[in-house]
């Protein structure tokens, strides 16, 4: 039994942090459209997903809190089978101030914890995941959270998620306020 949970544990964290699945929807989310010089990453036409409320409503986009000039694109979590208690959840974030600002935390309802990740890989080619504490994005310039790079961790789903579910997670930066973003699981 413990054998079939461990396969089961490793299995969900492949899955989590494998190849992108393929992006069939538009997800999304603009808080204040902010300047992409020097930004080659940022889509030439995003469209704009609801925000949600900080209680977890999605909010129609005249009605989402304006944070600045940070933006979410394509904010999306990884499905997985029923049976994996962790998944992972990626978003390009564009920052369009002036100052750096500093992604410190992220929570969600969905899940028990949830955790900002980075992966390096070494001289024989293996690749290993580890937890930072925070990360920076540079002013003017956007920085992404993609499978097989800086990822989110999502640790003890508290329930299976679905293909098209929105789940809201409330990123916090150093010197923003904290910014509810609702991410699409596909």
């Amino acid at each position: 039994m413990r054998s079939l949970l461990l396969i089961l544990l490793i299995s969900s964290v492949c899955i989590a942090c494998g190849p992108s699945a393929p992006d069939n929807t538009d997800t999304s989310t603009s808080i204040e459209p902010a300047s992409t010089k020097g930004s080659s990453a940022v889509s030439s036409a995003p469209e704009t997903v609801a925000v949600a409320s900080p209680a977890g409503e999605a909010l129609p986009e005249d009605e989402a809190p304006s944070s600045g000039t940070i933006e979410f694109d394509d904010p999306w979590i990884r499905m997985v089978p029923s049976v994996s208690p962790n998944s992972a959840a990626y978003v390009s974030i564009t920052n369009g101030t002036e100052d750096a600002v500093t992604l410190t935390g992220i929570n969600s309802q969905v899940a028990d914890r949830i955790e900002i990740h980075n992966v390096e890989v070494d001289a024989a080619g293996t690749m290993s995941m580890f937890k930072i504490d925070e990360l920076m994005i540079e002013p003017d310039s956007t920085t992404m959270l993609e499978p097989s790079g800086a990822h989110i961790m999502i640790y003890g789903l508290k329930e299976p998620l679905n293909e098209g579910d929105m789940v809201t997670m409330l990123m916090s930066f150093n010197n923003q306020p904290p910014i509810p973003v609702n991410f699409s699981v596909k």
